[in-house]
């Protein structure tokens, strides 16, 4: 018996509460603002991109002396910057395969000339398009203006 009693009261109680609840949401309603979810924007981190100058020390280990070693650089020059235009148009058109290409036949050249600067930064732009699973358009732009700068700096200098 005192079961049931015991029910009986858990039932009055609860049937109060939920007639109290409504009483207040009746009564607060204008009051009552709605939860909108926050909405956190990805952060993404950017490469850095700091290198050593550009050197042509792969082109003196060839037995090519000071001169010549500079003069093939600096017909890497022209070619470089005659890719510039091509790069950013193809990164902001998002076709990442012929992006990879371009990057790639660069790489290749500057590989043959020497190290640091333009040189690694190319390495590290084929190996991010070749590790690409999710376009990230911040990360190929920032690589792209990385080109442009890695390309003028190599000309001040053997220039």
């Amino acid at each position: 018996m005192k079961y049931i009693v015991k029910k009986q009261y858990e039932a009055q109680r609860n049937e109060k509460n939920e007639k109290r609840k409504e009483k207040y949401r009746k009564e607060n309603e204008d009051k009552i603002v709605e939860e909108k979810p926050i909405e956190v924007e990805e952060s993404i981190n950017l490469p850095l991109c700091t290198y050593s100058k550009f050197n042509h020390s792969r082109l003196l280990e060839m037995g090519l002396d000071e001169e010549e070693a500079e003069n093939f650089v600096k017909e890497l020059i022209p070619q470089l910057e005659k890719q510039i235009p091509d790069i950013e148009a193809v990164s902001k058109s998002a076709n990442y395969v012929q992006l990879r290409k371009l990057i790639h036949a660069n790489k290749g050249a500057s590989n043959n000339l020497g190290t640091g600067g333009i040189s690694d930064l190319l390495n590290e732009y084929d190996d991010y398009l070749r590790s690409l699973e999710e376009m990230e358009p911040e990360i190929i732009d920032a690589y792209t203006q990385y080109f442009v700068h890695y390309t003028k700096e190599l000309k001040q200098h053997y220039t």
